[in-house]
């Protein structure tokens, strides 16, 4: 059912899409991981534990997260509204990403979601209602889930039904995104994150924070350096990933990541802060923050 050149697009179209009974997702992802040489009953969550990811456990909540294959190199489009940042993406340059048998994994979700949709989703609510339960076990009340680790694919149009089944009080979804508002409009339990690029305009941050929309800022900071000042309300990105725990329009500047990225790269939007623009600044009431 994949169209290659959007697979988001794709499935946001076949939208929306109900589970399947649970053994027969189960005998479909054993016939994909097959096809990947893998053994077809092992153990393969499609969602990573919390703890694996670096970033994404720095979050208040146990955060389990969905890493596909970024960007269009596998052939399926999972970022459409991506550009200059698919060549910077952590997915190809950070941690563990780097290493082919990672890559083969997500390689090998991204390929399940195109051809098994249903089954991939039906796998989804078993794992996240299995984590639900380990952490009340635990004496916890909820969870957090990032289903777009390095994608950008709607879920909340795919799959209503798991934001319908897992409310507030038990999975907290959360998510980047570079997608136009009028295209993401997330149920309450799904925080998205507006993502900056080279193509955004000052005017666009404007829009987004003046609807206490949040935007996300990769600047050329590195990892331990201080936080640039900015007129517009300014949090560090990096201390924590629980995004949803963030005051609302406010910019989210994140460091600069990964050794094959340097400084002049048009992804690096420090010009977004308002520094040295006259303009905005007489348009704004300055704020400054650290």
């Amino acid at each position: 059912m994949s169209d290659k050149r959007n697979l988001a697009a794709t499935l946001e179209r076949g939208a929306p899409i109900e589970p399947i009974p649970l053994p027969l997702a189960r005998a479909d992802w054993a016939r994909v991981r097959e096809i990947y040489g893998r053994r077809p009953y092992g153990t393969a969550p499609l969602l990573t534990a919390p703890n694996a990811n670096a970033k994404i456990s720095k979050t208040t909540l146990p955060a389990y997260s969905c890493a596909l294959y970024a960007g269009r190199r596998h052939g399926y489009v999972v970022c459409p509204n991506a550009g200059e940042c698919e060549c910077l993406c952590l997915g190809f340059h950070a941690g563990r990403n780097v290493f082919r048998d990672v890559r083969n994994a997500q390689a090998m979700r991204t390929y399940f979601l195109a051809e098994h949709p249903r089954s991939f989703y039906t796998i989804v609510a078993d794992e996240l209602r299995r984590a639900v339960r380990k952490r009340r076990r635990e004496g916890g009340a909820r969870i957090a889930c990032r289903l777009n680790s390095y994608s950008d694919v709607a879920h909340e149009t795919v799959a209503p039904f798991l934001f319908e089944e897992f409310g507030a009080d038990c999975v907290q979804f959360y998510d980047y995104t570079k997608r136009d508002p009028r295209v993401r409009k997330p149920p309450a339990n799904y925080h998205l994150t507006y993502s900056a690029d080279e193509r955004t305009t000052t005017a666009e941050v404007r829009e987004h924070l003046a609807n206490g929309r949040n935007v996300a800022v990769v600047g050329t900071r590195r990892k331990g350096e201080p936080l640039p000042v900015s007129i517009y309300p300014i949090i560090d990105g990096d201390a924590s990933d629980a995004r949803w725990n963030d005051p609302r329009g406010v910019i989210v500047h994140l460091s600069l990541k990964g050794h094959k990225v340097d400084r002049s790269s048009p992804f690096l939007r420090d010009d977004l802060l308002g520094l040295g623009n006259a303009v905005t600044v007489l348009e704004i009431s300055p704020r400054r923050a650290s």
